[in-house]
């Protein structure tokens, strides 16, 4: 699915962009297609990267898209306000041991290389101390059912490069099956993020619990 080919209205539709806007960022190289005959095609995996830095880039508190009602699938197990690790693939190690506790990954091993790839593609870091990796593809292959892990690390660090220069504190991945799943989780999690003194109240929560409660707040003033 990830890997497929959507027709210009069909990638107009992902994006929620109107098919002229898209064909003209198209011609002028701002967006990768494949042109057959007089057709507009976009690889799908290339146009949900392209959305997904959008995002990531986009200043949190002006991204309105994706302002679902219903809360984001966070299981049971899978909020941790100690997360060990201080280099990248040590992060990205032990966030795929915090996802497991979902119990909808298959192959903890490729989940984990799935979130290196999509790192290497570019940052998932968006500044003020946040980052949210996810897996490159839509990929029914990796995991069983959508879901969000919720991590504070145990000692900020490094996990990739961020706008701002800042270090990294938390760390928020996101796992959908489906790209429009995709793109409205990750433009709710970048609106929660951009709540007043957010960042704030992650670093004064201490326990689990604590952690769980100040997402969910935040995304109560989201609605």
């Amino acid at each position: 699915m990830g890997r497929g080919l959507l027709n210009l209205k069909s990638a107009a539709a992902l994006l929620d962009m109107e098919e002229g806007k898209l064909r003209t960022m198209a011609v002028q190289g701002e967006i990768d297609h494949i042109m057959r005959g007089d057709a507009y095609f976009f690889e799908q995996e290339k146009l949900d990267l392209w959305k997904t830095n959008q995002i990531i880039a986009k200043s949190k508190s002006d991204n309105s898209q994706g302002a679902d009602q219903e809360p984001l699938p966070i299981p049971e197990g899978c909020v941790c306000a100690n997360l060990p690790g201080t280099t990248k693939a040590g992060i990205l190690r032990e966030l795929t041991n915090l996802a497991e506790n979902s119990g909808f990954l298959y192959d903890p091993e490729d989940f984990r290389h799935e979130l290196e790839r999509r790192e290497e593609q570019g940052t998932t870091n968006m500044g003020e101390g946040i980052a949210i990796p996810h897996p490159l593809t839509r990929d029914e292959g990796y995991f069983s059912e959508d879901f969000v892990c919720i991590a504070k690390l145990a000692r900020p660090s490094y996990f990739n490069s961020a706008p701002d220069g800042s270090i990294t504190e938390l760390l928020i991945l996101s796992c959908s099956l489906d790209s429009a799943r995709h793109i409205k989780m990750l433009s709710r999690i970048s609106r929660i993020c951009g709540v007043k003194n957010f960042m704030e109240n992650i670093r004064n929560a201490e326990t689990d619990e604590e952690l769980l409660q100040v997402f969910r707040d935040a995304e109560k003033q989201c609605k």
